[in-house]
């Protein structure tokens, strides 16, 4: 196992070099998302939340090919939402429920995290994966309401440090 390890230092070294040394590093995010909301849910840690999966690509645009274990970062610009990685959030039955459990209004499903794993509205910064592409999920537990009582957008800006772009997710 000795040997393996300057195989795997090399391997990331150079796949952080590919981002540096990329002529033209792509990202490509989701299109703004449209969440089915409601004022009823609009409470911070209510159990009530949409628990949206989020995939960002990187690649080089000169070639076409992914940039492979890559970090990037993305941040919640609006407070409202946090962050957690796909392998945290489990789904529950309803007698898994009764202890602990948030109502996943995307997918009108329970499902479990722990608070300690959720990133708060701030910043969390995952990898790329061998075809470029880097998963988290958005937790929205509540979207930012204007003087009038209307919601608004929480805006999720994704960036490399060499390239960024936003989405936004949509209360509807």
């Amino acid at each position: 196992m000795r040997g393996f390890q300057p195989l795997l230092l090399t391997s990331m070294v150079a796949a952080g070099c590919v981002l540096e040394g990329s002529e033209d590093p792509q990202l490509l995010v989701p299109e703004d998302i449209d969440i089915a909301w409601d004022m009823s849910f609009n409470a911070e840690e209510d159990g009530i939340a949409a628990v949206i999966p989020v995939d960002v690509m990187l690649y080089d645009a000169a070639t076409g090919e992914p940039v492979v274990n890559a970090e990037v970062e993305l941040q919640s610009v609006e407070s409202g939402a946090a962050f957690v990685m796909p392998d945290e959030v489990v789904p529950l039955t309803l007698d898994e429920a009764a202890e602990a459990g948030w109502w996943d209004t995307r997918r009108d499903r329970l499902v479990s995290f722990e608070p300690e794993d959720l990133v708060p509205t701030g910043r969390i910064q995952v990898r790329t994966d061998g075809s470029g592409l880097a998963r988290v999920y958005v937790v929205a537990d509540a979207f930012p309401e204007d003087e009038g009582g209307n919601l608004n957008p929480i805006a999720i800006l994704v960036s490399t440090g060499v390239t960024d772009d936003t989405f936004s997710l949509l209360p509807r």
